[in-house]
């Protein structure tokens, strides 16, 4: 106990700022590690502000699992009717960790305002999911008002404050909304208003067919009906018929025709194998003139007209009335117009059909691990990836976590987290280095009243933890006060913001960037304590040099100086 009190004892006297220049050094090596320290856990507390409110508004966007369907990829599979994709709503929900599933459209679309229109983002909210709307209400910015629940009401929309930047939209404002899908539609009846007609490129071919059908010698007719050589038939119907009802350049009233016309020669009473001839009903004959005829009287500029007369219905925009403004920044953008799903459904016109599942977890952050219980479930038929089912036709289904979707953005926020730390930890170092060159100072001017303590029994352990006691109370001393301090401007970040705004007339979070006028911020306990602990091992360790060359010092040779 005693070998300890006399460490202590002259670790304290070394460190009295009132005896030497050099103790007021180590006070200023002591600010140096608080200083290291406080900049180290604010800044690490407001990335982590920043972070986590990058999930919020990332989260707003995006469902934690998506389930998309391969009709979405593969314009061959047809899209998913209400009754399979409710059914498969039921079955997930089944499922413990899951707590909601909802359909989801999302589609880009034309958004006019005024005479302008631009491509838009948009999404199609259920309206039936209570945790959708909860959490579209808790991203709303509060100020603005609003209210995303107005979206059960129909005909109403959320906007990003990013749209509401570029466009100026309010509250109440009206827009009208334009779907992508009917322009698919509008452009290939355009392009094929300078294309000729079917019975312009086919005036010679047409009228053969309904030479040959007039030819009485084609046909035999009977009490039972009109018989025709299968020969005859077939080189008119597949040659022909079926040839063209395939051709993507038909206009809509040709293709009608032409269907009409294959219906009729699927009217077949019979087909005689031996004699490989078909029976049809009476009246066949005259029905297949009459329609060929009605193909080769078709007029190409009423056709035309028609195609886009028709189209007049599909056009028409919706007209929808801003209920509120989404929070989002230019670091994680969402969509851009937020709609109710039946609205959502007209526009990209999926007739009933959706293009994926919205699936929302009891824990977000291990939504990795519930994609791996839903692909052990091979009854659900979902695959890892889009590549996943474009391999095996038996799945019906791609999962992609709300991590898949945001991997670069988190990546990038982790990188400049790690440099962010990375540079900051030099603060630190540069005081830890001043108080390994103070130590060093202190044994070289206490070099003889060293030689006097192990002349008097000192042994070399009692000299290195002078030293080492030293190094561990300006360490803890630091850590502990640059903890404090830091801790006390994060609790009150948004005070001294608000000081700089008004006095200094500078904001350094605009609202405009980053998506918030408050600087978020998040303590993390253990981050703290690793701060904390660091710097007190560093500064413990910058000691131990100094304390084991002070403890090699010769008595009889520093006595001799005296």
């Amino acid at each position: 106990m005693a070998k300890k009190s006399f460490s202590l004892l002259m670790a304290f006297r070394y460190l009295n700022p009132i005896r030497t220049n050099v103790s007021v050094i180590s006070m200023i090596s002591l600010l140096g590690v608080a200083a290291g320290v406080m900049v180290l856990v604010v800044s690490l507390s407001v990335m982590n502000g920043f972070e986590r409110l990058l999930k919020d508004i990332v989260l707003t966007s995006r469902p934690h699992i998506y389930l998309e369907h391969r009709s979405l990829s593969d314009a061959a599979v047809p899209p998913i009717t209400e009754d399979i994709w409710s059914r498969s709503i039921e079955e997930l929900e089944k499922l413990d960790f899951i707590d909601s599933v909802s359909p989801r459209i999302g589609d880009f679309v034309g958004l006019q305002i005024g005479e302008h229109i631009s491509p838009r983002q948009m999404i199609g909210v259920d309206t039936n999911n209570q945790d959708e709307l909860k959490k579209l209400q808790n991203n709303l910015i509060e100020k603005q008002g609003g209210d995303a629940y107005a979206l059960e009401q129909g005909d109403k929309a959320l906007i990003s404050s990013k749209l509401q930047d570029e466009t100026g939209l309010q509250v109440g404002s009206t827009v009208l909304i334009h779907s992508s899908s009917n322009i698919k539609k509008i452009i290939p009846e355009y392009e094929r208003l300078d294309e000729p007609s079917l019975n312009e490129i086919q005036e010679e071919n047409i009228a053969h067919i309904i030479s040959s059908l007039s030819d009485p010698q084609q046909w035999v007719i009977s009490d039972q009906g009109e018989e025709a050589s299968a020969d005859f038939i077939r080189g008119i119907a597949n040659d022909f018929v079926l040839f063209f009802i395939e051709y993507e350049g038909l206009r809509p009233a040709e293709d009608r025709v032409l269907e009409s016309i294959f219906a009729e020669f699927k009217t077949k009473i019979s087909i005689d194998e031996e004699t490989d001839r078909i029976l049809y009903p009476l009246g066949t004959k005259a029905q297949l003139i009459e329609k060929f005829k009605l193909l080769q009287d078709l007029d190409k500029d009423e056709m035309d007209s028609a195609a886009l007369r028709e189209l007049k219905e599909i056009i028409l925009p919706k007209e929808v009335v801003i209920v509120g403004v989404l929070q989002t920044n230019n670091f994680a953008s969402i969509s851009d117009i937020y709609i109710p799903f039946g609205v959502a459904q007209d526009l990209v016109d999926l007739d009933g059909g959706i293009q994926g599942l919205s699936v929302s977890v009891s824990d977000h952050s291990q939504v990795n691990l519930y994609k791996e219980e839903l692909l052990s479930n091979r009854d659900l038929k979902i695959g890892k990836d889009r590549e996943a089912y474009s391999r095996d036709f038996s799945l019906e289904w791609a999962a992609i976590t709300w991590t898949e979707n945001s991997a670069e953005l988190f990546k990038i926020m982790e990188m400049q987290k790690f440099m962010m730390v990375f540079v900051l930890s030099f603060i630190v170092l540069v005081a830890v280095f001043s108080i390994a060159a103070v130590m060093f100072t202190v044994a070289i001017q206490k070099k003889q009243e060293i030689g006097v303590m192990k002349a008097l029994g000192a042994t070399p352990m009692q000299i290195i933890n002078v030293f080492a006691y030293q190094g561990i109370f300006v360490g803890f001393l630091g850590a502990a006060l640059g903890l404090g301090v830091g801790l006390l401007i994060v609790l009150n970040i948004s005070t001294l913001q608000q000081f700089i705004r008004e006095q200094l007339h500078y904001n350094p979070f605009p609202q405009s960037l980053y998506g918030t006028e408050t600087m978020p911020t998040h303590i993390i306990p253990m981050e703290f304590t690793v701060v904390g602990v660091g710097a007190l091992l560093l500064c413990t360790l910058a000691s131990l040099l100094p304390a084991w060359s002070a403890s090699r010092t010769d008595a009889a040779r520093s006595l001799r100086n005296l």
